[in-house]
């Protein structure tokens, strides 16, 4: 898996360059049944000028498929974190479509109830009224 960081109107410290290495490890255990070659992740972490927010965007690229999320806050290691779930999510979401999770039986087989039989009396009732003709 390729990845990649960059930083705009951000110094880049070992504690953020840090924290995105150990997400991506973890990202990288749930990707293992792509391609190596052909998964590719990039992040870009920037400060909004005149503005105290900062923003992280993840971007994902699968065979097939982008995913991408966006998410600002005045602590950048926040912000990564909180992206790093979201492409979590949405990976998890796309991974149960391939899978094709929703089809899959879930849980014991439901029992079919058969209705109650009627009591004997109503029963007799019914033929008396067939049989007064």
């Amino acid at each position: 898996m390729f990845s990649e960081l960059t930083f705009k109107h951000v110094d880049s410290t070992d504690e953020i360059r840090q924290r995105f290495d150990r997400e991506v490890k973890k990202l990288k255990r749930r990707l293992n049944h792509f391609p190596e070659d052909g998964v590719q992740l990039s992040g870009v972490i920037e400060a909004r000028i005149g503005k105290e927010l900062k923003s992280c965007t993840l971007t994902l690229r699968l065979p097939r498929k982008t995913l991408h999320t966006t998410n600002e806050g005045y602590k950048i290691l926040e912000s990564l974190d909180t992206a790093f779930d979201d492409i979590t999510t949405q990976f998890e979401k796309y991974r149960t479509q391939l899978r094709r999770e929703q089809f899959w039986k879930k849980g014991r087989a439901q029992t079919i109830k058969t209705p109650p039989e009627p009591a004997p009396e109503e029963e007799m009732e019914f033929e008396e009224e067939f049989n007064v003709t």
